[in-house]
């Protein structure tokens, strides 16, 4: 069986404090998402995904010297469909 995918990714910065922007992803997601955040000194890092009708959605959050980047991912799943039997 094989299955098309499409990914749409936007990658955004901004002076907000972190903990302030994953609060805003954490209140606009949906409750059933799944969350890792990895705080790591000076660095943190949040990774939240969740399924919406045939696409996986994914916000990630990072700190980089006083930067929060955003990056938005968005993979559709095609259907599956049989693939051609080799000939033999």
């Amino acid at each position: 069986m094989v299955g098309s995918t499409d990914t749409l990714t936007v990658m955004m910065t901004t002076r907000d404090r972190f903990d302030d922007v994953k609060r805003f992803y954490e209140d606009a997601l949906p409750k059933g998402k799944r969350e890792v955040t990895l705080p790591m000194g000076k660095l943190s890092n949040c990774t939240m995904q969740f399924y919406e009708k045939n696409a996986q959605k994914q916000v990630t959050l990072l700190t980089i010297n006083g930067m929060t980047v955003i990056e938005l991912a968005s993979t559709a799943i095609g259907p599956l469909v049989p693939a051609a039997s080799p000939s033999g």
